[in-house]
């Protein structure tokens, strides 16, 4: 049996939370927390004590003073290990052309499949470090 991992995702979408609890909800080694906000995601990060094995996050949140760039920056000056994807439908943003320089482990371009997802997911699981 494989150990249960922990992934906290971030949209302001409710319908993206529908989309990803559809994608990943019937998948047991997967235990979603969903965020509509940075502010949401950084008090649930203090919460569990960082207690997370990876963070997916929209680059834009709508009402947010900051991209999703400056919320990674945040969560890692806690825990600079924390592997965050980026999925985004603004494909042309700086962050998005240039998503390993803020720290992104990956991103997918929205829309995405399933399969794409999931592929993602698992391959930024199955390594140690970044």
């Amino acid at each position: 049996m494989n150990e249960t991992k922990k992934i906290l995702i971030i949209d302001d979408d409710k319908e993206m939370h529908l989309l990803f609890e559809s994608f990943m909800g019937d998948i047991d080694e997967y235990e979603l927390t969903l965020c509509i906000n940075f502010d949401d995601a950084l008090d649930e990060l203090k919460r569990a004590k960082g207690n997370f094995d990876l963070i997916l996050t929209d680059l834009v949140i709508e009402g947010a003073h900051y991209k999703a760039n400056v919320f990674t920056a945040k969560v890692h000056e806690t825990y600079p290990d924390m592997k965050v994807i980026l999925f985004t439908g603004f494909v042309r943003d700086e962050v998005c052309s240039n998503y390993r320089d803020f720290c992104f482990v990956d991103k997918l371009e929205k829309p995405f499949r399933r399969n794409d997802l999931l592929e993602c997911i698992n391959a930024t699981l199955a390594v140690d470090a970044y």
